[in-house]
């Protein structure tokens, strides 16, 4: 699928909210429920613990925690990419027909190597805007 990208690379890494819309809050709460975040990154998950819903939206989780957030069984949506790999569209897996995007030549991607492949801000804009391009990323992150 082209280049891949290291697990602690920034291209990886994704605000709280961005995170729930690639995701879906389910694998993400369960998976930021997991004790080997308290011990590996107990700032984040300190923060996380706020009742300030605001600042908790803005929280940067690393590329581990995201990593294993797309390996969870309980993620909304599947990714697909097209027959030349720039871009990778969102399926709800609720609603998914599985024939629809393979027979429009589209490739199903296992979440955690479509992040590898094309990067956490493409998996987050194929789920909020409907498509996204591989390498893209966040323009507004040092905001």
């Amino acid at each position: 699928m082209g280049k891949a990208y290291a697990v602690t690379d920034d291209i990886r890494s994704l605000r709280y909210w961005q995170a729930i819309v690639a995701f879906g809050h389910e694998a993400v709460e369960n998976e930021l429920a997991e004790p080997r975040w308290c011990e590996k990154h107990p700032e984040i998950v300190e923060a996380l613990a706020s009742s300030d819903e605001q600042a908790k939206r803005g929280i940067l989780l690393p590329g581990d925690i995201v990593f294993e957030i797309a390996g969870r069984e309980e993620c909304a949506e599947d990714f697909y990419a097209d027959p030349d790999g720039k871009r990778l569209y969102a399926v709800e897996r609720e609603w998914r027909d599985r024939s629809g995007p393979e027979s429009r030549g589209h490739v199903l991607i296992p979440n955690q190597e479509a992040l590898l492949t094309y990067g956490a801000f493409c998996l987050f804009r194929a789920s909020d805007k409907g498509i996204g391009y591989k390498g893209e990323q966040d323009t507004l992150r040092g905001r």
